[in-house]
């Protein structure tokens, strides 16, 4: 398990920097505002939880 540590840390850290490598050429695409609908509309259909009456 310690030697899981490392990798799961620096495998974090190359993941939190890549996002934001994306967001910005993502917000030089298609603009800020567009940007956040999709990113926002992406989010509650990824987390929406189905109810069933």
């Amino acid at each position: 398990m310690r030697r899981l540590a490392p990798v799961a840390l620096l495998s974090i850290t190359v993941i939190w920097g890549w996002t934001f490598v994306l967001v910005k050429e993502g917000m030089e695409l298609v603009g800020p505002f567009t940007f956040l609908v999709c990113r926002i509309i992406l989010a509650c259909s990824l987390t929406e939880t189905p109810t069933f009456k």
